[in-house]
């Protein structure tokens, strides 16, 4: 240990050899009682900026933390800081409609990278999800039940038949001036069977073709697409393997998928589609 003054109150005061360099002070209360406290800040985060702390260094942090408890005092000054905080007290409140609003003007056109999204969805998935290997009770479900009843966007809200409309009509990517009928309501033909799906999962090596990910690594079997969406029209030209994941995603940008998946099957197995879309099918006559 090495002994230096303070640079506030001249008191003696012990520190280790590493920490001799940066540390001028006896106590936080002097460093913040000191005139130019502001500046010294700004010129350590300055040169703190970009650097990571090694794991050992942060074990030795860790240890000597070790079996210290806050006094009193201490808790009093945390807890008269956090009151500072805009959001203290909020706990098991609801922002204000001028609040929420501010927020959104705030966070409109912020996009966020790919990176970060993936990074967030990680933190959240699997056993690392607060409710993983949790059961709520039927009184706490019934509860959420009766606080979300009622919402926009929650359980008990109910969309009209324009907006339903209108969301048909982007999943099929036409305007809704040409939107004629509700496509997911319409009855497949009679070839779509159980051992027809299964032949095309076995064309398709059991993986799917938008993203590649195979059979044994997802939970169910995978789903069949009808590349032109079109539910009457069952056969291998015009179906392809997808997980679930990837079906959901194709229900936008119909015409773009359509082109895509015929382009793939017509490289792959030698299909043929003609430049508006319709399958072209092979007749041997005799």
């Amino acid at each position: 240990m090495i002994k230096k003054n303070c640079k506030f109150c001249s008191k003696e005061f012990e520190i280790y050899p590493g920490r001799a360099k940066i540390t001028i002070f006896c106590s936080m209360e002097c460093f913040h009682k000191f005139p130019k406290s502001s500046q010294i800040i700004k010129k350590l985060s300055k040169s703190q900026k970009g650097k990571k702390l090694s794991k050992e260094t942060r074990r030795k942090i860790s240890l000597a933390k070790i079996g210290k408890h806050l006094s009193e005092d201490h808790k009093m000054k945390i807890s008269e800081s956090a009151r500072n905080n805009p959001t203290y007290g909020m706990r098991g409140k609801s922002q204000s409609e001028e609040t929420k609003k501010k927020l959104s003007e705030i966070n409109k056109g912020k996009i966020l990278s790919a990176e970060t999204r993936k990074k967030m969805s990680e933190s959240r998935s699997g056993k690392k999800h607060y409710l993983f290997g949790k059961h709520l009770s039927e009184e706490r479900k019934n509860n959420h039940i009766k606080r979300m009843k009622g919402k926009k966007y929650h359980l008990g809200h109910f969309n009209t038949e324009e907006s339903k409309r209108k969301m048909s009509a982007r999943r099929q990517g036409i305007p809704l001036e040409e939107w004629t009928k509700f496509t997911s309501r319409d009855p497949y033909d009679q070839n779509w069977t159980p051992k027809f799906k299964r032949s095309v999962r076995k064309r398709d090596n059991q993986i799917c073709l938008k993203c590649g990910i195979h059979r044994e690594k997802i939970p169910r079997a995978l789903d069949v697409h009808h590349i032109n969406y079109d539910k009457q029209m069952s056969l291998l030209q015009n179906c392809c393997a997808l997980c679930g994941k990837c079906n959901s995603e194709v229900n936008k940008n119909r015409i773009q998928w359509t082109k895509f998946f015929q382009s793939l099957l017509a490289e792959k197995y030698g299909y043929q589609y003609s430049e508006n879309n319709e399958i072209i099918l092979e007749m041997n006559l005799k």
